[in-house]
């Protein structure tokens, strides 16, 4: 499985970022506090260092394959040395996916009522599948050309908006 997105803040606190949740438990979770990015499997974690550094996109990947638990974590181009995370879990294909929400008070370090994530997410592609770094990268320095996920494209995926939510799209005009 394959999760890529771009981010856009000021501000970092405990951030979840994206999610695959079934029956209210998260089965993947990628989140960010400051310092650390975090990836839940099945409740363990990895933990990566970050930079503090906000007002800027930040493009970030994320592959894991269930046979083996090799995790690839690429942030902007770079990528971080290979973590091992649950090999043999496999996460269920009736999922919810969700975006920026840290209400949920099953996942450890986080309390019903903390606030979500405070900025923009956009690009949010899935696959099915573990892509290697060497796609992850190109992906980076094509800005996205060429690029088709198999389970969520961000170009053509149905969704709900829920809370306080913003969906801006610069490509309409206002009337």
């Amino acid at each position: 499985m394959t999760v890529c997105l771009e981010t856009y803040t000021d501000y970092v606190h405990k951030d979840s970022l994206f999610k695959l949740v079934k029956d209210s438990k998260p089965q993947f979770h990628l989140f960010q506090t400051q310092g650390y990015y975090s990836i839940d499997i099945d409740k363990d974690q990895v933990y990566y260092k970050n930079s503090d550094e906000t007002m800027t996109w930040k493009h970030i990947c994320v592959s894991w394959k269930s046979s083996t638990g090799v995790i690839h974590f690429m942030v902007n181009g770079i990528l971080y040395p290979r973590r091992v995370l649950k090999p043999g879990f496999f996460i269920d294909s009736d999922v919810s996916a969700v975006l920026g929400e840290n209400i949920v008070s099953a996942v450890p370090g986080f309390s019903v009522g903390e606030p979500s994530f405070v900025g923009e997410i956009r690009k949010v592609n899935m696959w099915d599948r573990a892509l290697p770094p060497e796609e992850m990268e190109s992906m980076y320095i094509t800005k996205w050309k060429r690029m088709r996920a198999n389970i969520i494209n961000w170009e053509s995926v149905d969704y709900e908006v829920y809370g306080d939510v913003f969906l801006y799209k610069p490509w309409i005009k206002p009337l």
